[in-house]
């Protein structure tokens, strides 16, 4: 049985399949946060290892240096490890997401790794703001600029992969996340039956009173993906509307005011607070 991949960009795709049948020892992975640089860094290192797209296993090891409490330690420990076995073909891939968040120190020392590279492993490090590393590193990495997919190829993705999914909320899905492949899969894969709850939730918010509405807050408050996928679902719909030119000022206010409430629960602002702000905002 063929395993459903998701769709890459050709351009992207055919700098993977150059850099996988001749792998240097790193490669630098680089777009907007929600493109998929996970996706795609998994799919490579499975390939170089020649296992399954599916494998989990040990010889992929990853990092994410947002997760770890001192760059520079995570950074000194690997150096002490990798260099302890070494191998002609690849059998070790360790992937770094956010390596645009290391300190200068950290940078430095995996500078020493890269100028020194051990045999038989490959680095993966994953980026959104490639103007964060430092050129000096930049110099030592192969690197890809991972793009969008176009909209058909991914939306008959989406639609072969989640077949229960009505098309119309497989398209505000994709509206909401802006097209980044990610974004979408992380949306989508959570969209069950209280997902779909708070879709309709989106669709009628508008044609209910102030007091039902602070009462739809009681249902997504206790959950940070559901508050934000709720805000971001409010935000198309009025976004939309204002692109029908309606004249009703509640949709630009809506807009705005979903964009700030939606920043606010990223930075891990309580969800309650936000939405009963937004919700008064509204009303």
């Amino acid at each position: 049985m063929n395993r459903l991949k998701t769709p890459i960009n050709p351009v992207v795709e055919k700098q993977i399949r150059a850099f996988v049948n001749s792998p240097s020892n790193s490669l630098l992975l680089y777009g907007e946060k929600g493109i998929g640089k996970s996706l795609i860094a998994h799919r490579i290192a499975t390939e170089l290892l020649n296992e399954s797209p599916a494998y989990d296993g040990p010889k992929i090891e990853t990092v994410n240096f947002l997760d770890v409490k001192s760059s520079i330690d995570e950074i000194r420990q690997l150096r002490s490890n990798i260099y302890l076995k070494s191998s002609v073909q690849v059998d070790k891939v360790y992937v770094f997401f956010n390596f645009d968040s290391l300190s200068l120190p950290a940078y430095n020392s995996f500078l020493k790794t890269l100028e020194e590279p051990p045999v038989g492993i490959c680095f993966l490090l994953c980026v959104s703001e490639k103007s964060k590393v430092p050129t000096t590193v930049l110099s030592r990495v192969k690197n890809i600029n991972i793009t969008k997919p176009s909209h058909s190829a991914l939306i008959n993705y989406l639609k072969i992969k989640y077949p229960n999914i009505n098309i119309d909320d497989i398209e505000r899905i994709y509206q909401v996340n802006s097209g980044l492949p990610e974004a979408i899969e992380t949306d989508l894969s959570k969209f069950n039956s209280k997902d779909d709850k708070i879709l309709n939730l989106a669709r009628d918010f508008f044609s209910i009173n102030g007091t039902e509405k602070l009462i739809l807050i009681n249902d997504l408050y206790k959950s940070k993906t559901e508050s934000i996928l709720f805000l971001k679902m409010v935000k198309v719909m009025s976004e939309a509307a204002i692109k029908n030119n309606s004249t009703n000022r509640i949709w630009q206010k809506a807009f705005e005011s979903s964009l700030k409430a939606i920043r606010l629960i990223e930075e891990n602002s309580q969800s309650r607070l936000v939405l009963l702000n937004f919700v008064n905002e509204i009303i």
